[in-house]
């Protein structure tokens, strides 16, 4: 193995090696997202119903409670990435799995609207922190661009295999419907969410500083043009997450005649899409040119996608199953599009000095579709009369597609700083 030992900015010694990707941090990283979603998928298609079915919220006032908790959330974003460029992505990452699984404990004593803002602020904060931490922390494990994209897909593909495992359980706690069966999952996945701080614990310090963070002001970042636009368009393409965790379920529980348990199945369909096309998506998104090109599509699949949502509230029987798939069939295409294209581009545009801090700003986007856009419209669009939400919301992105390529056009001219 061709390589050697470098000294982190914390004075621990590593190995570096620059013949394989597959690195001992490589592989630590992987078993740690395998129980980071084994325990995060037992929750992800569940949580709308359950605070709705069971703890008895509206389903607007779900939306609102959600919303209000993400602009709360998001707020921390540019805070904990300069903690993680000052004090390691490591440590500040096993902080916010011991958030995640403290405020998931306290799902299970929320009782009213107020309660679900509590718990949610935390629980969100760790959720939309995690991600950019964990794509800085293999930048630090290998400083090509490639090897980067390509640890980035493996990651992702490891979290869909086990999401693909455990999301079943939730599509049969949704259908049995009782408040022990929601714990249960609250339970499983909060247990998961400290193994991982456990495992991220022994995880060998990879981290390759060339030089100790700059003491540059926050503002200094947010007024950067290139990370704010592709920003807002990224936090616009990601509405499929909040399409897939939020609207799916409630919209098969409230407004088709299929069964119940289909939120679980077809939540496992998409992740079994992904498992089996992410790589390849990346490969095909590598580039920047592509990558940009990649955004333009995504929003016309997103538009499809609602249209086979829409269909199914007035099909019957198989058409309606058929329109389902259909629908997550496409949305699953605009997933894999999104993200794949989104490691390149951030990657590109982050500074290594500040590079924890550019993909938290990123991730804001992702986090606002997530945690602010998503629950207040997605909520807004499942409670509508004959489908209409789902038709404005195709509307939108339509109107989103020349957003995008206006955007795209500009991002070829990046130069790359991965």
């Amino acid at each position: 193995m061709h390589g050697g030992s470098r000294v982190d900015g914390a004075g621990e010694q590593i190995e570096v090696s620059n013949r394989s990707w597959l690195t001992g941090s490589t592989r630590r990283l992987l078993v740690a997202g395998a129980v980071d979603w084994l325990g995060t998928g037992l929750l992800v298609a569940a949580s709308a119903v359950y605070f709705t079915q069971v703890v008895g919220i509206p389903t607007r006032q779900v939306g609102l409670g959600l919303t209000l908790a993400g602009v709360l959330a998001m707020s921390a974003a540019g805070l904990v990435g300069m903690l993680a460029d000052r004090f390691g992505v490591k440590r500040v990452l096993i902080g916010l799995y011991l958030v995640r699984a403290g405020a998931t404990f306290a799902y299970m004593a929320v009782t009213g609207w107020l309660g679900l803002v509590g718990a949610a602020v935390f629980r969100l904060l760790g959720d939309q922190a995690t991600s950019p931490l964990v794509q800085s922390l293999v930048a630090e494990v290998t400083e090509d661009g490639n090897t980067r994209v390509r640890i980035m897909a493996s990651y992702r593909v490891v979290a869909n295999v086990a999401t693909a495992v455990s999301t079943p359980l939730a599509g049969y706690a949704i259908a049995i419907g009782t408040y022990q069966a929601f714990a249960f999952l609250l339970i499983g996945n909060a247990f998961a969410f400290v193994a991982t701080a456990v495992l991220l614990m022994w995880m060998p310090a990879g981290v390759r500083r060339r030089s100790r963070p700059t003491a540059t002001p926050k503002a200094a970042v947010i007024r950067d043009g290139t990370l704010l636009s592709l920003t807002g368009v990224d936090g616009l393409l990601a509405l499929w997450q909040p399409v897939l965790s939020i609207a799916m379920p409630l919209w098969i529980v409230a407004s088709t005649d299929a069964p119940k348990f289909m939120a679980g199945v077809l939540f496992a369909l998409n992740t079994i899409g992904c498992i089996v096309c992410q790589v390849s998506a990346a490969r095909l998104t590598s580039r920047i040119r592509l990558a940009t090109r990649s955004y333009t599509a995504v929003p016309l699949l997103l538009l499809a996608s609602c249209g086979f949502f829409a269909a199914s509230g007035s099909s019957h029987g198989g058409a309606t199953i058929a329109l389902l798939v259909a629908a997550v069939v496409t949305l699953t295409g605009a997933e894999l599009l999104q993200t794949s294209a989104s490691w390149t581009l951030s990657y590109a545009i982050a500074p290594d000095e500040k590079r924890s801090q550019y993909l938290s700003v990123f991730g804001l986007g992702r986090a606002a579709s997530r945690n602010l856009i998503g629950p207040l419209v997605l909520t807004t669009v499942v409670t509508m009369p004959h489908a209409q939400g789902w038709f404005l919301l195709a509307l939108g992105f339509l109107l989103v597609t020349g957003v995008t390529y206006v955007v795209g056009r500009k991002c070829t001219q990046v130069p790359s700083r991965a």
